[in-house]
């Protein structure tokens, strides 16, 4: 079957030749603790405070009902519609969809990531996430911005991870995305690309160990895990659209299927034991491979219906609960 929208298909690798420059490196994420703080109000208004631009204040005025078709259309045009010259790789044009002027950022498990494209150059940014994502995530978008030589207002969309993944860095990464977009272009805006955070697992193992039949799966906290199927065939992935937040024993992998993520790491042989699995985790280069044709297919949004996806609504268990698993109450 086909993906829902904002997780549709995506074409193969980037073009050849494009740079990466990778400031930080981040390690198998440690697990956190199972409480998470709400700064996403905070982070919200330090992304329109700490750019310096004026933010989009919506009226009063009851929204105006448009069809969903025409409203993608509309964002597609704003994305596309910009008069650019092909950007070439190897003094070879390059594909369609257009080279194009991006931002993305992931902060939904420990490790932060972002990652800039200026046509067919791409920087990369990966650092401590967690509790710190809010307090760096601001600044090291500023300076990727920079090395790239981009201001916000060059952009043609903002990418980000929507989840599921950690709560407070979930929340995060689409508050500080919504602050930027409204902020940009003296308070006109920048289409926003929304993107599940699974499908960014998968096409990261993709690219970095070749799995075609990916079953993703990323530690959920309180001794569970997130989880989705996904195929690559032709060029695209596909999948169900359903996520389900389960036990790690309950992962089921068959013959031919790769379990990729960071639930391993945690788990063990509790997860999905006979299966082969990868570490692999939601980068923003996933992000910015998969954007051009998610792009295209008029997935983009508006700043104010750009939503998290959180799969499951509990934080933290109760001490009830961490006593019953044998945890301290």
């Amino acid at each position: 079957m086909g993906l829902s929208a904002p997780q549709a298909s995506l074409a193969g690798p980037p073009p050849t030749g494009a740079t990466t420059t990778e400031n930080a490196s981040c390690g198998t994420p440690a697990r956190a603790s199972a409480a998470e703080t709400d700064g996403g109000k905070v982070v919200l208004a330090c992304a329109r405070a700490t750019l310096g631009h004026r933010a989009h204040k919506p009226t009063n005025a009851a929204p105006h009902k448009r069809a969903e078709e025409n409203h993608g259309l509309n964002i597609w045009r704003q994305v596309y519609a910009r008069d650019r010259p092909t950007a070439r790789t190897d003094n070879q044009p390059m594909a369609s969809p257009p080279a194009l002027n991006l931002l993305a950022l992931d902060t939904s498990t420990d490790c932060l990531s972002i990652a800039v494209q200026r046509g067919a150059r791409v920087w990369t940014h990966s650092g401590a996430g967690g509790a710190q994502a809010s307090a760096h995530l601001i600044p090291a978008i500023r300076s990727l911005l920079a090395e790239a030589e981009l201001s916000l207002d060059q952009l043609d969309a903002l990418v980000f991870g929507r989840g599921p993944g950690s709560f407070t860095g979930v929340r995060t990464a689409c508050s500080v995305a919504q602050g930027l977009a409204f902020g940009a272009r003296g308070g006109l805006g920048l289409p926003i690309l929304p993107i599940d955070t699974l499908l960014a697992v998968t096409e990261e193992a993709r690219e970095q160990y070749g799995c075609t039949q990916v079953v993703a799966a990323l530690d959920a906290r309180m001794d569970e895990v997130y989880t989705a199927r996904y195929q690559f065939d032709a060029g695209q992935w596909s999948g169900s659209g359903d996520f389900s937040v389960c036990a790690p024993e309950a992962v089921q992998a068959g013959e031919g299927w790769t379990v990729a993520g960071n639930a391993q790491a945690v788990y063990g042989p509790r997860l999905a034991p006979g299966a082969q699995h990868v570490q692999a985790l939601p980068t923003a280069a996933a992000l910015l491979r998969m954007a051009p044709n998610l792009l295209a297919q008029g997935l983009a949004t508006t700043a104010n219906d750009a939503l998290p996806l959180y799969v499951r609504d509990k934080v933290a268990q109760t001490i009830a609960e961490r006593a019953a698993k044998g945890g301290k109450a």
